[in-house]
């Protein structure tokens, strides 16, 4: 694919050209189509650059996680359960427990492991927010909590190239020895004889070349040999200027000769 594109006599339309009117340079214009799949696989690889880190997070906080009592709930029998202050009481032996870590520490000892212990005991069952396994942990909420944000951010980038392009792809310039005319940004045509600009210049990284009139500066955007055209329009003000000012000076009036005086005396003798 080439990097730019070369604008067509058709394509710079509406000119009248002038009689000695020479075309000096054509600005070679950047192919927008370029910046918009530029600007997609930048978009790509961010959505799945942090769709990547997330996945890598969530599974070293599913590997590092050790459950604790916390994480099981009770479940009970006819012979096991909670009463209405709270407390859990074991109707066998008539035994009441006061919390449920008085009732696990009671059971297993201080020392127990809560995933070890609790995985066996069929009162409790694990209902942790971990889930079952890895998977099931990365994966929960995936769509919602980090696909569907990251899309949207994509869309919006990709809505944001597209605005890119719109100014972009109908940019013309052409510099002949009276004007310099084309399409500006947005594709808004111009026509500016050279008489009336006043200054120009250009922004590097934008590729951008920008002209002053007396009515403002008119930019034209991503010409990539912007800075050939700078000199090219710098010079043709210059020998305009020239030649106005030589046009400027009046001719010098050839002034009568002075007569001889001595052809005028009168002999006396």
């Amino acid at each position: 694919m080439r990097h730019y594109v070369e604008p067509t006599t058709e394509q710079v339309d509406g000119i009248l050209w002038r009689n000695g009117e020479v075309e000096l340079i054509r600005g070679q214009r950047v192919n927008a189509k370029i910046l918009v799949i530029v600007f997609a696989i930048i978009g790509a690889l961010f959505v799945v650059g942090f769709l990547g880190v997330g996945i890598i997070d969530r599974a070293d906080d599913y590997n590092s996680h050790v459950h604790d009592p916390w994480c099981y709930e009770f479940v009970g029998n006819q012979n096991f359960y909670i009463t209405e202050d709270g407390n859990y009481y074991n109707a066998v032996n008539d035994r009441t427990y006061y919390s449920f870590y008085t009732y696990i520490e009671e059971t297993y000892g201080y020392d127990y492991v809560a995933e070890e212990v609790l995985g066996n005991d069929p009162l409790f069952e694990l209902n942790c927010w971990f889930g079952d396994s890895a998977t099931e942990y990365i994966f929960d909420g995936f769509f919602t909590e980090a696909l569907l944000p990251c899309l949207a951010i994509y869309v919006v980038w990709m809505l944001l190239a597209l605005i890119i392009w719109l100014i972009l792809s109908r940019c013309e310039l052409v510099v002949t020895n009276y004007r310099v005319c084309g399409r500006a940004w947005f594709g808004r045509r111009v026509d500016l004889p050279l008489d009336s600009v006043s200054a120009t210049g250009t922004v590097r990284w934008l590729r951008r070349v920008s002209v002053a009139t007396s009515s403002g500066w008119i930019s034209f955007g991503w010409i990539r040999n912007s800075n050939k055209v700078f000199s090219v329009i710098t010079q043709a003000i210059i020998e305009r200027q020239r030649i106005k000012a030589q046009v400027a000076q009046p001719t010098p009036v050839a002034q009568p000769a002075q007569a001889d005086a001595s052809a005028f005396t009168v002999d006396e003798a």
